[in-house]
């Protein structure tokens, strides 16, 4: 069972009280990296979920499904994937309107595909059916990262190359990042590359994952801060250790 709680913070920083979420919880556990995801106003919040025994890590997973809440309400919705495959790396827009998401799943033997896609919401809340593709890569290329602009009409994303991933024998894949990334601006319609900077990176600070802030203006990153204004470098970010998940 997953639940999701909120902690109420007061002007030093001293957690001052804490309750779940009401209409949060939900049978199974959170999928792979970014699976929690906020909307700018703290109204609706979403995350990825699988059966609990799943593997996240092996990129496959039955009934993965993404529940989607109204703070406010507790109304919950759930949008469930139509194959095997594992829906994480979320991320919403500024309006609350649409949520991106990585989709994986295998395609053949050491092959995983990967795609962007989109959750166009209506005023209820409820997501269609279908989710929208924006973008596609295959192994050895994946998505670290994925950020909706503010606007919903582009999203940023982090391309790096990873090694392959076996389907066999229940191990986990090697996934090395290169000594470099791309972050790319993406339009949400046809997935055309608007803008792309190439960025150096001696080595990999954590998972993968990445955030936009309300602004536009700033990812923040497994790598460190990237500044879009400034493509000359990244602010480290020294995190002492692995860490899950990250969010403004």
């Amino acid at each position: 069972m997953t639940r999701v709680e909120k902690f109420s913070i007061n002007g030093s920083g001293k957690i001052v009280r804490s309750s779940e979420v009401a209409g949060s919880a939900v049978s199974g556990e959170p999928a792979g990296q970014g699976s929690l995801a906020v909307t700018p106003d703290g109204r609706r919040l979403a995350y990825g979920l699988v059966d609990c025994g799943d593997p996240p890590i092996t990129r496959i997973a039955s009934n993965a499904r993404i529940a989607i809440v109204d703070s406010a309400t507790g109304d919950r919705h759930e949008w469930r994937e139509s194959r095997v495959a594992l829906a994480d790396r979320l991320s919403w827009d500024g309006s609350g309107d649409r949520l991106f998401f990585v989709r994986s799943w295998y395609r053949g033997p050491e092959k995983t595909m990967q795609e962007i896609r989109f959750l166009p919401l209506g005023g209820d809340g409820a997501p269609p059916s279908t989710a929208r593709p924006v973008r596609a890569v295959t192994s050895p290329r994946i998505f670290e990262g994925v950020a909706a602009a503010p606007d919903g009409r582009r999203v940023f994303v982090i391309e790096g190359a990873a090694g392959s991933v076996s389907a066999g024998g229940g191990d986990a894949p090697e996934v090395t990042a290169d000594a470099g990334f791309e972050v790319l601006e993406v339009s949400a319609g046809d997935g055309r590359v608007l803008r792309s900077t190439r960025r150096r990176s001696a080595s990999f600070a954590g998972d993968p994952a990445m955030k936009g802030d309300a602004t536009g203006r700033f990812l923040v990153t497994g790598y460190g801060l990237v500044d879009l204004r400034k493509p000359d470098g990244i602010s480290r970010i020294k995190v002492g250790g692995d860490f899950y998940d990250l969010d403004w």
